[in-house]
């Protein structure tokens, strides 16, 4: 994930989190790419990476998720053969990890029993997230967590200045008794250099 995102953002974000369930009879989720989202045609780098973890078993009867290898090569507006598309299929506890440039869906369950898996993606840090994480985890509940996790969930600033809280980190909200907030630019090199350059005439 850091190798794919990690070159244009300074901070990677927990995009979404879902647990998803196929029942017996349901049909196959018609074929997409997550990163439409997103709505920049022509996106120069993979803007979200996704893990779906199976928490049954997946196989090609029970609704596994389809993958489409190498669709995040292609036009947006190519559309897959059938035979191009594979299920992943996978024993409880594997995972898929996929970019959100690749074209997959939910596969149609004609077993008798549920699959369930649990989906979390995973987007630059300078763009909004598809669950409002705030929400999902306010200051209250956020403050228990790791500082890794909690910077996942955007309570940090991506620079330049993307994030802030009354001119400071968000974080400042776990304290409860944290006084004088003191207000600061998070600004990338590139900038601080042109800074620099400025006031030394």
């Amino acid at each position: 994930m850091q190798l794919i995102l990690g070159p244009n953002c300074d901070k990677i974000q927990l995009n979404l989190t879902q647990g998803i369930q196929i029942w017996p009879g349901e049909k196959a989720q018609v074929v997409h790419r997550d990163d439409s989202m997103f709505p920049v045609k022509h996106k120069p780098f993979e803007f979200m990476v996704n893990a779906m973890w199976a928490y049954t078993e997946f196989t090609k009867d029970n609704g596994a998720t389809v993958v489409v290898p190498g669709s995040h090569l292609w036009s947006v507006d190519r559309m897959p053969a059938e035979h191009e598309v594979t299920p992943a299929e996978m024993q409880p506890g594997e995972v898929l990890i996929y970019l959100g440039s690749v074209i997959h869906a939910g596969g149609q369950n004609r077993s008798e029993f549920p699959r369930t898996g649990v989906a979390l993606s995973y987007c630059l840090g300078w763009l909004r997230q598809s669950e409002n994480q705030y929400f999902a985890a306010p200051p209250e509940i956020a403050k228990n967590f790791s500082k890794e996790l909690q910077e996942m969930l955007g309570y940090s600033v991506q620079r330049p200045n993307l994030g802030m809280y009354e001119g400071t980190e968000p974080n400042v909200l776990f304290d409860e008794h944290s006084g004088q907030i003191i207000t600061r630019d998070w600004l990338t090199p590139d900038q601080n250099a042109q800074i620099r350059q400025y006031y030394s005439g």
